[in-house]
């Protein structure tokens, strides 16, 4: 039972992660300003903290 749920849990992040990195490149193939990497770094780095956080939460649930 908690293999089973584990694995969901890893296909949660994977689906976030990927998320993400879709996010990076329609942000990346749409902004047509000066600095885009400065625009893109950015960004990442708020989604990848959101999903650490989210990530610290529900192993906060799961122990």
């Amino acid at each position: 039972m908690d293999r089973d749920q584990w694995l969901i849990y890893f296909i949660e992040m994977l689906a976030q992660l990927g998320y993400t990195a879709l996010l990076i490149v329609a942000i990346r193939a749409a902004y047509k300003g000066p600095q885009l990497w400065k625009v893109v770094s950015r960004t990442s780095s708020v989604f990848m903290i959101i999903n650490i956080l989210v990530g610290i939460c529900t192993l906060g649930f799961i122990y």
